[in-house]
Order: C-alpha cells, then sequence, then structure tokens
C-alpha cells in the first residue's frame, strides 16, 4: 500500500502510510533494543579499567529509578517534573560512583 493522501479544513493535506509502515518500524526498534545495550557497554568500557565495571552501572541505573518511583509512591508524592529531573541527576551520579 502507498500513500493515502487526505485533506483537512480544505488546506491541511496529510499522507497515512498504512500498516505495513508501522510493522517495518517495529522491525527496526527491535534491533535497536538489542544492539544498544550492547553499544553503549563497549562505548562505557574505554571510560573504565575493566568490562565488569560497565555492567554494575547498566544494572545499578534502572534499579535507582524503580526506588527512586517506588519511593515517591509509598511516601505518596506525584512525579514532578523536578522529580524526574532529580531522578535523572541521581542516574548521573550513580554512573560516576564507579
Amino acid at each position: 500500500m502507498g500513500l493515502i493522501p487526505r485533506t483537512i479544513a480544505g488546506k491541511i493535506r496529510y499522507a497515512y502510510q498504512g500498516i505495513e509502515a508501522v510493522k517495518n518500524q517495529r522491525g527496526r526498534n527491535e534491533i535497536t533494543i538489542r544492539v544498544r545495550p550492547a553499544g553503549e557497554e563497549r562505548i562505557s568500557e574505554t571510560a573504565f579499567e575493566n568490562n565488569v565495571q560497565p555492567l554494575i552501572i547498566m544494572l545499578c541505573i534502572p534499579f535507582g529509578i524503580i526506588w527512586a518511583v517506588a519511593g515517591h509512591i509509598i511516601m505518596g508524592h506525584s512525579l514532578f517534573i523536578l522529580s524526574l529531573f532529580g531522578i535523572v541527576a541521581m542516574a548521573g551520579v550513580v554512573s560516576m560512583t564507579f
């Protein structure tokens, strides 16, 4: 299927690519999800002395984010934009600690 052009209010034109384009994008996303962590580890290995430290950091950051969100839930607070800034900063501190 090709592009299906449509017009809104006589002036705005857009095209729907169809379900096949969505399926193609899904395949590319699956490849990215599998390849990206390996690439991140290879890049971070250059900054550390051995291969184990980047793996430790890659495991610590998600756990830190999970516990930060859990702490907000336990304390009954909402996740505001400043909370999200703090979580991102915390991820940076965790990676700089090792």
